[in-house]
């Protein structure tokens, strides 16, 4: 009997100072964010039936981006696509019309020097050249040292 309420005691104790720990590390970690400014960047991208040119940004040094929702529209049939250094990503646009989509998911956050990539597909055929246009809007924050 003894046995169990010490068991129970210490228990007790170990699953409070745990709880403890974690909540004032997260209080810690999200008091090293500053909000600086929303960010909105519109991007025109040109691409022919040869090819497609990307268009780049990049997250400033000291900063941290809060990526929270991006339209992108491209006359048919090309897709529009983003790339986060390079690699392509899998985000899923909402289809709100033709070759038009919408990324309001969750939130992406990119550290410093992250390269964000506007792109689209080609798939082929078709003739001349055409523009993709991308909105992002974003939340700037500077990092405390």
């Amino acid at each position: 009997m003894v046995f169990k309420f010490f068991y129970l005691r210490l228990t007790s104790f170990l699953i409070l100072n745990l709880l403890s720990l974690f909540i004032s590390n997260k209080i810690h970690a999200q008091s090293e964010l500053n909000f600086e400014k929303v960010v909105n960047i519109t991007r025109v991208n040109t691409g022919c039936y040869y090819g497609v040119t990307p268009v780049y940004d990049t997250v400033p040094t000291g900063k941290i981006w809060k990526l929270e929702a991006i339209i992108a529209s491209c006359p048919g049939p090309r897709r529009p696509l983003v790339t986060l250094n390079g690699t392509l990503t899998s985000l899923n646009f909402n289809n709100t019309g033709t070759y038009m989509g919408t990324y309001l998911g969750n939130p992406i956050w990119l550290k410093e020097n992250t390269v964000i990539g506007s792109t689209s597909d080609n798939p082929g055929g078709g003739s001349g050249c055409f523009d993709c246009t991308y909105f992002y809007s974003i939340l700037e924050f500077s990092q405390n040292p």
